[in-house]
């Protein structure tokens, strides 16, 4: 649910959305929290990558696909176990209702960045615009993305219950 919430057939209507209207600036705000310092820090991070491969001579087409690879197995992490987006910038309770949920494909595709080729530039490509229609999204319909409009995204409809391994593992 929390990668297909931003399409109509996702949503289902609270039945208390009429309360939750009112409080929707407090919700927007919360909602919204913590997604430019994660930006920031991606690139912040990315940054001392690249700055730390480029010294000993490492910054090299195939180092970038580890590195690809390595942020894949990285996102499947943080799904399953631990993410520290989740913890420490956004604090919510699970993927489902994660603001920033499909941003992964770009964050993934980040090091193609340094060598661009027919490839790398259309994975670029279509990460950004899954990113840009998960946003243009969330920017016209908000009330699709939170737990408090869309009764799709309480536990008492979750279809994934991924959470449940995360809980056993430790997280919240």
């Amino acid at each position: 649910m929390g990668s297909r919430k931003h399409f109509d057939c996702s949503y289902r209507t609270a039945s208390h959305a009429e309360n939750a209207s009112l409080n929707m600036i407090e919700a927007r705000k919360r909602l919204h929290k913590g997604a430019l310092p994660i930006a920031l820090a991606w690139i912040a991070f990315n940054s001392a990558v690249f700055i730390a491969l480029s010294l000993p001579g490492l910054l090299t087409p195939p180092t970038m696909m580890i590195v690809v690879l390595a942020y894949a197995v990285s996102d499947l992490v943080c799904i399953l176990f631990f993410c520290p987006f989740q913890s420490f910038f956004m604090r919510n309770r699970c993927c489902v209702v994660c603001r920033i949920y499909n941003w992964d494909y770009l964050m993934m595709c980040t090091p193609l960045i340094i060598f661009p080729s027919v490839y790398s530039v259309t994975l670029l490509l279509f990460s950004i615009a899954v990113v840009v229609q998960w946003e243009v999204a969330l920017h016209k319909k908000t009330r699709l993305f939170m737990e408090n409009t869309n009764e799709n995204l309480r536990c008492t409809h979750c279809e994934d219950k991924m959470c449940l391994l995360k809980k056993h593992r430790g997280g919240r």
